[in-house]
């Protein structure tokens, strides 16, 4: 029983209050901690390397050479922290945190992202206490955060709550609230993280942040029930440890691929392809920013692997490149009322108009999904075709919709798939934005350089049309569900009387086969 809170007509049931908080608290640490920790490097390494007089006046352009080799020196320590958490984190979720969801239950895959970038904070403000520590004891966080699943861990961990727990009726919209939680949590940590850094120290920031995500970490352990998903009957295995890994991996990989009922194996498979264009075109703007160091100083091997590693940390790469050359010559300060805008109305997007399209209107989820895909697209064109910031603003606009298609696409899938099998699928989810992520890197920055001196949102108007692909795979798939009379996914993939229950005719076979077999 829930704690209801009624005014006049309206109540509300706290209880439904799940997960939502502490996405928005991991978030929101992600954000600025990842500024914070940017400055930090930059600063170490100009200690280690040069006294205070270089570093002092450092950005005055007094010391040409000394910046540049502070520049290169810091990226590539960035470079290695962010290695030192994206391979274990993945690595983790792969094989650890998704399939302990779908055995122990839902809550321990949620508390270690926490854990861990709770010790990864305290790390970070140790070495922010010791600026004479060396270098590589910043390492000593990214580890930690990365062994407990990092920030990779908290999204498949939270998703895959939330897909648990949400009714089919109500599970696009919860994961579109769930998505909210990220750009809105963007938007505060962006426009705060310059502000508080500036008037406080390092010190501070690591320790507002480890209390912040200690009361999250206080909030699941108290609050967040633990699912447990319902589980086939198994036999212990004489092999031991290395038959239950090797179990695991099996498990993780024929997620998606076994046979499954309703034709549901080509629907999932038309939803990877369509997430995978998706995330393709999203890592060109979701790849991260840096208040303090100027990209065209870093190695280019370096900015490519550390954008295959690092997404949603900020919104830079070709975006901020374009928005400097001609004929825009934005400051950071105008880049940074573009993004926030464009994340306020996102987060605005999921959480006031999904609900209309999904209860006034009774969207199905394949159209919720194309909406979204058609914002993306359209605001991509204006980006392309602008000239000056009135239209750049314009297509962060008609982008308001444009987190409609991560949601729905996310929620389709989790009711494709039997309940104890919803962690592999984040899992493997993870997995293939992580790849998307390689392929955009490696497509789209070569294309920016090619084409900068005769078109230079040529790369915008590719991406459109990549969305066109994935528009058309969605009017497919809307296709295949309408003509199967299926309005929404109630766990098709059960294999179960789930299915039978929602279908009158189902039911009365059933029970003629019941009669027969008496």
């Amino acid at each position: 029983m829930g704690v209801i809170i009624t005014i006049r007509r309206w109540s509300f049931d706290l209880k439904s209050i799940t997960v939502e908080p502490v996405m928005f608290i991991y978030m929101f640490n992600v954000f600025l901690n990842f500024v914070t920790f940017q400055a930090l490097v930059y600063d170490k390494v100009c200690k280690m390397k040069f006294n205070s007089t270089v570093c002092k006046n450092l950005e005055n352009m007094t010391f040409a050479l000394e910046e540049d080799t502070v520049q290169k020196t810091t990226s590539t320590w960035l470079l290695y922290s962010n290695l030192t958490m994206a391979v274990p984190g993945l690595l983790t979720v792969m094989f650890l945190l998704g399939p302990c969801g779908d055995r122990l239950g839902r809550k321990l895959p949620v508390l270690c992202p926490i854990i861990g970038a709770i010790l990864s904070t305290v790390s970070n403000l140790v070495n922010a206490a010791y600026m004479d520590a060396p270098l590589e004891y910043l390492l000593i966080g990214t580890v930690l955060s990365g062994l407990f699943g990092g920030y990779i861990g908290a999204l498949m961990a939270m998703y895959t709550y939330i897909a648990h727990i949400s009714s089919p009726t109500h599970r696009t919209v919860r994961m579109g609230i769930l998505e909210a939680m990220v750009f809105l949590s963007g938007t505060l940590g962006t426009a705060v993280s310059g502000v508080i850094l500036d008037n406080t120290s390092y010190v501070f920031v690591f320790g507002l942040l480890a209390g912040l995500l200690l009361m999250g970490l206080g909030y699941t352990v108290v609050w967040v029930d633990n699912i447990v998903p319902e589980q086939a009957e198994s036999t212990p295995d004489p092999l031991g440890w290395a038959a239950v890994m090797l179990g695991v991996v099996k498990d993780v990989a024929m997620c998606v691929w076994k046979s499954r009922s309703n034709k549901n194996l080509l629907n999932l498979c038309l939803l990877s392809v369509i997430i995978f264009f998706l995330m393709l075109v999203n890592v060109v703007f979701c790849i991260e920013q840096s208040h303090f160091i100027n990209l065209r100083n870093i190695p280019w091997s370096m900015i490519m692997i550390k954008s295959c590693l690092f997404i949603f940390t900020g919104e830079n790469d070709i975006i901020l490149i374009f928005t400097r050359h001609r004929p825009f010559k934005w400051s950071q300060t105008t880049f940074g009322l573009f993004k926030g805008t464009e994340s306020l109305l996102r987060g605005l997007g999921m959480l006031i108009l999904m609900p209309i399209c999904k209860k006034i209107f009774a969207a199905r989820d394949t159209v919720v999904m194309l909406a979204g895909l058609i914002s993306k697209m359209i605001s991509m064109i204006f980006y392309g075709l602008s000239q000056n910031t009135g239209v750049m603003f314009i297509g962060a606009i008609s982008g308001i919709l444009q987190g409609f298609s991560s949601a729905s696409i996310r929620a389709q899938s989790a009711g494709m798939v039997k309940s104890n099998e919803q962690g592999k699928l984040f899992s493997l989810m993870a997995l293939f934005e992580s790849i998307a992520s390689m392929v955009a890197t490696s497509l789209f920055n070569p294309v920016y350089n090619a084409t900068l001196d005769f078109f230079h949102g040529f790369c915008f108007l590719m991406a459109a049309g990549i969305m066109c692909i994935g528009i058309a795979l969605g009017i497919v798939l809307h296709v295949r569900v309408s003509r199967s009379g299926q309005q929404n996914y109630n766990h098709l993939a059960e294999d179960t009387l789930d299915i039978a229950e929602h279908n009158d005719q189902s039911v009365q076979e059933q029970s003629t086969a019941v009669d027969i077999q008496s």
